[in-house]
């Protein structure tokens, strides 16, 4: 998992935005189809994604998602390495019987310019998945 600040030019100059990115792994000896990626960041920016992507053994689905620094905190924060992003989310997928589960996942990323990136196991992955799941349905 990292991020990696972005720049684009828009109507009100440029805006930058963290790009997180990581790689949905499967690390199982068979082969396994990915049927959806779903997370948020914090709790407003949500990402959802379903496929039918064979994914081989020690593979991974590379995820990459903007995070708009839109305000003036969140830019300051980011300017001194003291942006937190809590990414709480899972991946669907099938395997050769067709039994589908979900796994779920979670992070925290330390975020600064230019590249900078802390990353930690969320510490409250289960509670977080809970309020996820009961989010997206």
């Amino acid at each position: 998992m990292e991020a990696k600040e972005s720049f684009r030019y828009g109507p009100k100059g440029r805006e930058t935005s963290v790009v997180i990115s990581f790689a949905v792994v499967n690390n199982t000896k068979m082969p396994l189809i990915l049927r959806s990626v779903r997370f948020q960041i914090g709790e407003e920016q949500a990402y959802s994604r379903t496929m039918q992507h064979l994914l081989p053994p020690d593979n991974g689905y590379p995820v990459d998602f903007p995070v708009p620094l839109n305000s003036a905190e969140l830019l300051t924060r980011y300017n001194k390495h003291e942006l937190v992003l809590v990414v709480t989310g899972s991946a669907g997928h099938s395997d050769a019987f067709e039994n589908i589960q979900e796994q779920a996942f979670g992070f925290t990323c330390k975020c600064g310019p230019p590249s900078y990136s802390e990353i930690s196991p969320h510490p409250g992955l289960p509670q977080a998945w809970e309020q996820f799941h009961q989010n997206s349905n």
